[in-house]
Formats: structure tokens, C-alpha cells, sequence
């Protein structure tokens, strides 16, 4: 969302030059896929929020999805999933939320058998899914969000697909704001967490 993001060539050059192995991007950036081409970097790309109710409700359109933003890569570039939208459970959008799945379910299909037929689908959400999270042992899920995250995680059980969070260590920090926290936060050294 920059005006001065500099050239595709030029941040593949970057990532390779890292110990970096996997990238997200939020959309589709043919460029940067193509320039990541051969290399190393596993690529999950991105299905915008707006896409998914076509995708839900028509088969065809997940298949010229598909087509158009992931097949002309495969197998040169690894893409290695799509998130299909971006933080949709918590959107407060019901009827885009009830499409996520759907969504999810076509593509998946359409990429059954075909070159794509590794790449895994799945969703992005953020924290918010969480009802509690530390200590891990007691994690459970927002009791609010349950009937549509149970289909959900389902799916991604059955296609082994990765549960996928959007991290935001900020509010982590402002919800325990000792010195340790703020160390574990940013993965600097720390006397870690007891479970």
C-alpha cells in the first residue's frame, strides 16, 4: 500500500540474500511471484475480503481464480498456499464470514488434480479468534465464533492446511506490559514462559 515499494527484481534480490524461506503476500503481485521464481521462498498468496462471496457461491469463478492467480506461477515459484481473505471471522461481516468457508471448500477443488494440487487453503485470522491464549494449555476459542471456526478448522484438518494468525505482538505487550513481555514480544532474549 506504498507508492515507493521498490521493484519486484529488487526485493526478490533482498529475500534471497536473507535466511528468509517463506513469504506472505496480501494480494497477487505477478511481479514479485515471478521473481521469486527458482529460488527457495515458499509464497502464500492472498484472496481479497471482496472475492470470497463470488468464490463461495460459484464453483467457475474459484476455478478462473485459480487459473488467473496461481496456475501461471506453479511450478517455477512454490506457492505454497492461499489465504483466502484476511481476518473475515472478525470483520463483523456475518454474511462474509458464512462465505469463507465455501470459499475455501471451491478453490480447493478447483485446484484438486491439477498443478495446484499442492498448494494448501486456508485463512488468515488475528488473536481475536482466542478467548484466552496464555498459557497455552488453557487456549480455547471466542465462544462467539466457534460454529463457523469448528468448519473451518475441520477443513483445514482434513486438507492439512496450516492455521494461520496475523500476530500482533503491540497488543500483547499492552495487554502485559512487564519488561519480560516486551522481550519475548520482539524475540529478543528472555526467560521465556512456563506452561
Amino acid at each position: 500500500m506504498a507508492d515507493n515499494l521498490p521493484p519486484p527484481e529488487e526485493t526478490a534480490r533482498l529475500l534471497k540474500s536473507t535466511a528468509i524461506s517463506k513469504v506472505r503476500l496480501y494480494g497477487v503481485d505477478a511481479g514479485l511471484i515471478r521473481a521469486l521464481a527458482g529460488s527457495n521462498i515458499s509464497v502464500a498468496v492472498g484472496v481479497a475480503n471482496g472475492d470470497i462471496p463470488s468464490l463461495a457461491a460459484d464453483p467457475a469463478a474459484a476455478s478462473r481464480w485459480l487459473a488467473a492467480n496461481v496456475l501461471p506461477f506453479v511450478p517455477a515459484t512454490a506457492i505454497s498456499a492461499v489465504a483466502v481473505g484476511n481476518e473475515v471471522l472478525e470483520s463483523g461481516d456475518a454474511s462474509l464470514a458464512a462465505a469463507l468457508l465455501p470459499a475455501m471448500q471451491n478453490l480447493r477443488a478447483a485446484a484438486a488434480g491439477g498443478a495446484a494440487a499442492g498448494v494448501r487453503f486456508s485463512t488468515v485470522n488475528t488473536m481475536g479468534v482466542m478467548a484466552q491464549s496464555d498459557p497455552p494449555s488453557t487456549g480455547a476459542f471466542h465462544p462467539d465464533i466457534t460454529p463457523q471456526l469448528q468448519g473451518i478448522l475441520s477443513f483445514l484438518s482434513k486438507t492439512g492446511a496450516p492455521f494461520m494468525i496475523n500476530p500482533y505482538p503491540w497488543f500483547a505487550y499492552q495487554s502485559d506490559p512487564r519488561p519480560d513481555t516486551l522481550a519475548f514480544c520482539l524475540f529478543q532474549p528472555n526467560a521465556g514462559r512456563v506452561d
